[in-house]
């Protein structure tokens, strides 16, 4: 418990000794040093040694082994520390990631990846652990290359286990993975769950941008067993354009909100959601009454009148075939049916694509 010991402002080392005396542990201090000299320094060391134990000390965010530590071969530094004190800051939580941010600029890949999974392991709650489980992959590619090792790492450790971020990370930096195998049918099925399983319609986009652009990069995409065969048609112009279009659409769902009717007082749902060319919108009715469906753009314009008529209480459907009023077809990108009745209505979004 704090207070910790701090070793600083010593006019040359932090710590100065013979190997001979060496300490068998120097851990859990707080060593702030802002002099040019190493922060640690051992003399006298013999051909045969071993190793000297450094590991779970607080450096500064300056810290640099190679530099800081003389000479750097005896010690064993990682993992760091962060004292309770210091942990909820801002500070605290930047300084190991961007220690490992600076071990991958200068190739060390070994340090970089312990560092990168202490951040997880230790502070698994910030924004700094879902930054690391992405610089991984970074590392991997930069270093070693085995992505097969490290999808099963992202699929399997519990590391990723601590909370739902983490978790969702994990799972699609494993499909990442995939991509770099080129596994792309595997790829593929994960990109088209994901797209039909989406709790939001703008990850629905996000997935269909990502699916998108990997038929792009893949050579005879069209053998690929898919499900959005016209995603797979595109050539890279029209996925530019497509992809701008997606993003419109995104943009002017997220200015409606999540949240278009919270009090929902009709059940409705509509399948396939994305859809091409045409959903089926099925809803419930309480009691007998006159029924409005309405599909309107993100700017609140009114595109067609699926349904007006006296229905009685039960299940029912009606299917939009992506026209307007005029039986044109109409633009990709998200849509709402509002439903009202007599005992109230629902608005909820739907997604048109080409």
């Amino acid at each position: 418990n704090p207070p910790y010991q701090t070793l600083s402002t010593n006019d040359q080392n932090e710590v100065f000794f013979y190997y001979d005396s060496r300490p068998s542990r120097l851990s859990y201090n707080i060593i702030e040093h802002y002099s040019n000299y190493p922060f640690i320094h051992c003399i006298r060391v013999p051909v045969m040694y071993s190793m000297i134990n450094l590991s779970r000390n607080n450096w500064l965010p300056s810290f640099n082994a190679s530099s800081d530590l003389l000479p750097e071969n005896i010690f064993n530094y990682l993992p760091y520390w962060i004292p309770a004190s210091r942990e909820n800051s801002e500070e605290a939580d930047a300084s190991l990631f961007f220690m490992a941010e600076s071990a991958l600029e200068e190739e060390d890949y070994v340090t970089a990846k312990i560092l990168l999974l202490q951040v997880i392991e230790e502070q698994p709650n910030s924004l700094y652990a879902v930054e690391s489980a992405k610089m991984l992959l970074k590392v991997c590619f930069n270093s070693d290359q085995n992505y097969q090792e490290l999808k099963s790492f992202y699929l399997n450790s519990e590391l990723f286990n601590q909370n739902e971020d983490l978790a969702k990370i994990a799972d699609f930096l494993s499909n990442k993975c995939s991509i770099l195998l080129e596994n792309f049918q595997e790829a593929v099925n994960w990109y088209e769950a994901s797209i039909e399983n989406a709790t939001t319609v703008q990850d629905s986009i996000l997935s269909l941008i990502d699916l998108g652009y990997l038929y792009t990069t893949i050579d005879d995409a069209c053998r690929i067993s898919s499900r959005y065969p016209e995603l797979q048609r595109f050539s890279r112009e029209e996925y530019r354009e497509y992809r701008q279009d997606m993003l419109s659409s995104l943009m002017n769902s997220e200015n409606h909100g999540n949240n278009i009717n919270p009090v929902q007082t009709i059940e409705a749902s509509n399948y396939p959601n994305p859809f091409n060319p045409s959903t089926n919108i099925d809803f419930g009715l309480p009691t007998d009454g006159r029924v409005n469906i309405s599909v309107y753009n993100l700017k609140g314009q009114k595109v067609i009148t699926l349904l007006d008529e006296f229905r009685n209480s039960g299940r029912h459907s009606v299917t939009w075939n992506g026209t307007d009023e005029f039986s044109k077809r109409v633009a990709s990108g998200v849509y709402m049916y509002k439903i009202q009745a007599d005992e109230g209505r629902t608005i909820k979004k739907m997604l048109l694509l080409k």
